[in-house]
């Protein structure tokens, strides 16, 4: 069992897992985890990284919080079953964006970075996947389904005590003050409060792909069911989502 503090940040895919890495690493209470990238992905197989994690835990600072990020741990149960059994003071962090936004932002990240080639319409509502084109924890493909957030946080609600998952809306964190506050003071970063944060990574939506108001939409009606039981079971406000 480890005893210091430790923080885990996750969340689908372009949800601003990064940006948020980036700015809790400015707090002088913050310990962040080394290399950063690739993502360590240490929670993903506890009997390998367990030596990683007492190391880390030898030569940390005290009171300080060690925080891990890797973005993919919302996709997997077994990182819920490795921190209670493991890590009795952790606590893991869940960034949430627009789903909306979050479809057609992984699709011009595919694109940008070489992984797809059709467009948008195609990509988003073909019901089968592309073979992955290399090795990699998730499949970059699903974009509709990765943003059924309630169906992926559900697991981890069912194994951690409840004040050991943290559930952030990005659009929030970005804009509203006193939600940020609220926010830092609870992860133990009070420093940060006054810092505002800054988006990273961003993918670039490029003119000739064709996504239009329809396509909003479409994706709007898919994710309004499960962003409504989002918001009923686990008290997360979708007020700024469509």
């Amino acid at each position: 069992m480890f005893k210091r503090k430790w923080l885990f940040i996750g969340g689908a895919q372009r949800c601003g897992t990064t940006s948020f890495l980036e700015y809790v690493s400015k707090s002088l209470y913050c310990q962040p985890f080394s290399p950063a990238s690739p993502e360590p992905k240490l929670l993903m197989n506890m009997s390998d990284n367990e030596n990683v994690f007492r190391q880390w835990e030898h030569s940390s600072v005290e009171d300080k919080v060690i925080v891990e990020k890797s973005t993919s741990y919302i996709e997997f149960p077994q990182v819920a079953i490795n921190i209670k059994s493991f890590f009795q003071d952790a606590k893991v962090v869940f960034l949430l964006r627009d789903p909306v936004e979050r479809a057609i932002s992984n699709y011009f990240f595919s694109r940008k970075n070489g992984l797809e080639i059709r467009g948008i319409l195609d990509a988003l509502f073909d019901d089968g996947y592309e073979e992955i084109p290399y090795s990699t924890s998730v499949n970059p493909y699903n974009y509709l389904g990765r943003g059924v957030y309630v169906d992926y946080i559900r697991g981890f609600y069912d194994v951690l005590d409840e004040s050991q998952v943290l559930l952030v809306v990005m659009e929030k964190l970005y804009s509203d003050f006193q939600y940020r506050k609220s926010v830092m003071m609870e992860l133990g970063f009070p420093d940060l409060v006054g810092i505002s944060v800054e988006k990273t990574n961003a993918a670039v939506r490029g003119a000739h792909v064709d996504y239009n108001k329809g396509l909003v939409d479409s994706l709007a009606s898919y994710y309004g069911e499960s962003n409504l039981r989002l918001q009923a079971e686990y008290g997360v406000d979708i007020s700024l989502w469509r």
